[in-house]
């Protein structure tokens, strides 16, 4: 259905407005097939009364995901009343509702979307914004050139704490999305998670420890720490070993096994590889496995919706 819907925002054949206008308002339809049709309908409608009539009725469907396409899709077709909107999705609005707003508000450009952050940036800095959003008013207030934005914002850099490795990060502490971040875990590429970590019988690597139970063992700022800078803290029995043999062949991996005669080594990349000792000229303890950098590679966002995913693992 989600494909059908983008095959006609895309192709736009007769008939699909009112088409789209009707999946929208389907009680049949799934919440995100519904909040699919309605950006599709902002797309191909040539008629501005019903695609805001629409969004109207979204601002108060009883499905979020419905309601965050509406709070979008106001700021783009009405600029002059998105901030209006925005302020009332940000006093009652649900967690993702309101992280939708400010994400939306520093695309504005606007003197009142200026204010309208500035005023939540001093409300950071009095403690009453909830740590969910802190992440997302950051980012918003980041894209913004006002003078009252910016130089708030770099008050907050100042004022916050610990100083510490963590503190460029840990606005992606709390509010993350543990779908997204499974999802993150599992299919993404430039991380490939899975491929030296398992969870229960997922059928992950075992060249990193096994993360059943971890969010019971482990704080989020650990869970951050792990994924932002993976040497400082390196789980007992993981450290990488650099084996240099008598052919100035090199191997590194976990110490999987060890005899008197045979070191057993085991890597993502190589799987075990058994060496024999009396062929080893140096042996060294290296790094861990988990590659540094991830920091940089991912959003804050998805870094985010990782260390949420991680603290569902109880």
């Amino acid at each position: 259905r989600r494909g059908a819907v983008a095959a006609a925002a895309a192709l736009r054949p007769d008939g699909a407005a009112a088409a789209l206008a009707a999946v929208f308002r389907s009680d049949a339809a799934p919440a995100v097939v519904r909040a699919e049709a309605l950006r599709a309908l902002a797309e191909v409608s040539d008629d501005r009364a019903a695609v805001r009539a629409a969004i109207d009725e979204a601002t108060a469907d009883p499905s979020e995901p419905v309601r965050l396409a509406a709070s979008r899709l106001a700021a783009s077709f009405d600029p002059s009343d998105a901030v209006g909107r925005l302020t009332t999705v940000l006093e009652g609005g649900s967690t993702a509702e309101k992280q939708a707003a400010l994400a939306t508000l520093g695309g504005i450009d606007s003197p009142s979307a200026d204010a309208l952050l500035a005023d939540w940036l001093d409300r950071l800095m009095r403690r009453e914004v909830p740590n969910e959003l802190m992440l997302d008013l950051v980012q918003a207030a980041g894209r913004r050139e006002a003078e009252a934005v910016r130089t708030r914002l770099a008050a907050y850099q100042e004022w916050k704490l610990p100083k510490d490795h963590l503190s460029p990060y840990r606005e992606a502490l709390f509010g993350g999305d543990a779908a997204r971040g499974r999802r993150l875990f599992y299919e993404n590429a430039s991380v490939s998670c899975a491929r030296c970590h398992r969870i229960g019988d997922d059928g992950g690597g075992n060249a990193g420890p096994a993360l059943d139970g971890l969010a019971a063992r482990a704080t989020r700022e650990h869970l951050l720490e792990s994924i932002v800078f993976p040497n400082r803290q390196v789980a007992a029995g993981f450290e990488t070993v650099l084996v240099t043999l008598r052919n100035d062949d090199t191997h590194a991996g976990i110490v999987r096994a060890e005899t008197d005669t045979e070191l057993v080594l085991l890597s993502a990349e190589a799987g075990e590889t058994r060496l024999a000792k009396a062929d080893i000229a140096e042996r060294d303890t290296g790094l861990s496995g988990m590659p540094e950098g991830l920091g940089d590679i991912l959003s804050r966002e998805e870094l985010r919706d990782l260390v949420e995913f991680l603290g569902t693992l109880k």
